[in-house]
């Protein structure tokens, strides 16, 4: 009895030490840093979401969708090309999953468009470019998001 008590004790001590503290200060971010280096940008021009408190994706305060999203970021990147900068500021509330989705959005967005611009600029695909042929797409097409809360 008294070996079963000391086990279940030391259970008991291992399964509450190992719990991962709460932080309930929102969504931890590391946003990439910069495919430019640290270059000031123009944040007037800049592509702004906002994720409220619901995790309602907002644009201009419009609620959109991802789908809108992509469309929005893919017409958005098209017209200003390497000088653009998408700002992400989220309620510290957000589901951190809807932060996922938003950045991967994002991203598979400006992946595409790089792919694109490698078929009509190289006529081949983005796998198959050097790579000076590749920091040329990717100075057209940056990734370039940061954090506005």
């Amino acid at each position: 009895m008294k070996q079963t008590t000391l086990i279940f004790i030391a259970l008991a001590f291992f399964i509450i030490s190992c719990q991962p503290q709460v932080d309930n200060r929102g969504i931890p971010k590391k946003i990439t840093k910069s495919e430019k280096g640290n270059k000031k940008h123009d944040t007037i021009n800049a592509f702004k979401i906002n994720i409220n408190s619901k995790s309602e994706i907002l644009i201009e305060n419009q609620k959109i969708d991802i789908k809108q999203l992509r469309k929005k970021i893919k017409d958005y990147e098209t017209i200003n090309e390497s000088k653009s900068l998408i700002i992400i500021s989220s309620h510290k509330a957000v589901d951190y999953g809807t932060y996922v989705i938003l950045q991967n959005a994002i991203i598979e967005e400006i992946n595409n468009l790089r792919k694109s611009l490698a078929q009509k600029k190289f006529n081949t695909d983005i796998e198959n470019l050097n790579k000076e042929q590749l920091n040329t797409i990717k100075l057209i097409y940056p990734i370039e998001i940061t954090d506005g809360s």
